[in-house]
């Protein structure tokens, strides 16, 4: 007697799982939320009711027919919700959103700055140049370059190399909570400042006076009406000493004026206190050590810790609270002695 066999094809299908149903509506939901501002009216409509549909056959614990709402809605997904092209948009949404993230957290947390110039040497360095040393070559191997490039951000040229400035990230958020704090390392929005001499838009110093306080230079030490700034990052700027090697300076006040900012062991800035600036073209105030600055209220007077090469206050006088950008708080790159906190 001959029998039959049933294909795959044949046989009943196998009803699905609530929890499979109750996913499927999930995802259904989800899609139709993500893009129903892209569709045709008719066909959100369409497809919302086939959502409604599966939903009442599940409320029915009707298991079988659910199956046929799941491959309907499959099918009106497929032709609602083309695939074309949906990897592509997937990922510029990601990276959109992304970027918005980014943008926010660089507009009111962190934000990254490169330092320019020489003025706050040697707490942050700026572009500089250096000699290098070979036995063999007055350059060293593309590799090693290389290297340097990533770690230390040395740019060689012939018999020597190019550092780039530090890299460092401001912190923009605390000063919306409290004022800022003497000694701290601020970054401030130089643009129209009277008498500034514009290298830039932002500018960066250590915040030296507080409106309304009076600020006096008797080098190489900071008074503040009339009291010598004890501080702890003052110490480190009256020391003399040479953070890349540890060697500390002469100094006396008779011959402070011609003191050298530079290490004569390693060739690198050392830390010499203030000076007043009598002999500088474009200085206007502190020029001698009788000279006392009133900082008018909500004012802040700012010095670079390069007291010898730096436009600051010195030069252009206070600024008002809204100009603060925000306080320096790490250096990040290059990968040097200086990598890390900044105080």
């Amino acid at each position: 007697m001959a029998t039959t066999t049933k294909t795959e094809s044949e046989k009943p299908a196998k009803a699905p799982s609530a929890k499979l149903v109750r996913n499927t509506l999930k995802e259904a939901k989800k899609l139709l939320a993500y893009h129903r501002d892209l569709l045709k009216p008719e066909d959100a409509s369409a497809f919302e009711q086939s959502i409604g549909d599966v939903q009442k056959t599940l409320a029915d614990r009707d298991l079988k027919q659910c199956q046929a709402g799941i491959s309907r809605l499959e099918e009106e997904a497929a032709r609602y919700f083309p695939k074309a092209a949906s990897g592509f948009r997937e990922w510029v949404e990601i990276i959109a959103v992304a970027a918005i993230v980014a943008f926010g957290f660089r507009t009111f947390f962190l934000q990254p700055f490169k330092i320019p110039t020489g003025s706050m040497q040697p707490t942050l360095y700026g572009i500089y140049p250096g000699e290098t040393s070979y036995l063999e070559d007055d350059n060293p191997s593309p590799m090693v370059q290389l290297f340097e490039k990533i770690a230390f951000g040395k740019v060689f040229v012939d018999g020597g190399y190019r550092t780039k400035g530090d890299h460092i990230f401001v912190d923009r958020l605390t000063y919306h909570f409290r004022r800022p704090t003497r000694g701290e390392v601020i970054v401030f929005d130089a643009e129209g400042i009277p008498g500034i001499v514009q290298t830039g838009k932002f500018y960066i110093k250590r915040l030296a006076g507080i409106g309304p306080e009076e600020i006096q230079i008797k080098a190489p030490y900071l008074y503040a009406n009339g009291k010598r700034v004890e501080d702890e990052p003052f110490l480190k700027i009256y020391s003399m000493k040479c953070p890349s090697c540890g060697t500390v300076g002469d100094f006396s006040p008779e011959t402070h004026a011609q003191n050298q900012a530079i290490c004569h062991h390693c060739g690198m800035t050392r830390y010499h206190g203030y000076i007043n600036p009598m002999y500088y073209p474009h200085a206007q105030y502190l020029l001698t050590p009788d000279n006392v600055f009133q900082i008018p209220a909500d004012h802040y007077f700012a010095l670079g810790d390069n007291s010898r090469s730096s436009s600051d206050s010195r030069f252009w006088g206070s600024f008002e609270h809204t100009r603060l950008v925000g306080r320096a708080v790490f250096m990040y790159w290059p990968f040097n002695e200086r990598w890390g906190p900044i105080r």
